[in-house]
């Protein structure tokens, strides 16, 4: 298939509203709740793993209960750890700040 063979998201849907009347009824009516799918990523730096309330797995796990309510959430990873710039000589793809 070529790229330009591809159809959009938005024509794909269209196409199975108009060939499948289950499909159609409910994408229309559930429109609100049932939405693409959605991904986050956050990265920072602070306290963790303290066992205080505003550690931030602690402050995540609140968000992702409050998230919860009105959206499926099918996975949350929290990782700690350190970052560091690798010094790579004659890597022309290695961003350096």
């Amino acid at each position: 298939m070529k790229i330009s063979d591809m159809k959009t998201l938005d024509q794909v849907i269209e196409e199975d509203r108009q060939k499948d009347p289950e499909f159609r009824k409910l994408w229309d009516e559930g429109e609100e709740e049932i939405m693409g799918q959605w991904s986050m990523h956050i990265e920072g730096a602070g306290i963790h793993d303290n066992g205080r309330s505003d550690d931030a797995e602690a402050m995540l796990l609140d968000f992702i209960k409050m998230l919860s309510n009105h959206h499926n959430v099918d996975s949350v990873t929290f990782i700690v750890g350190s970052t560091r710039d690798l010094d790579i000589p004659n890597n022309k793809y290695v961003h350096r700040t």
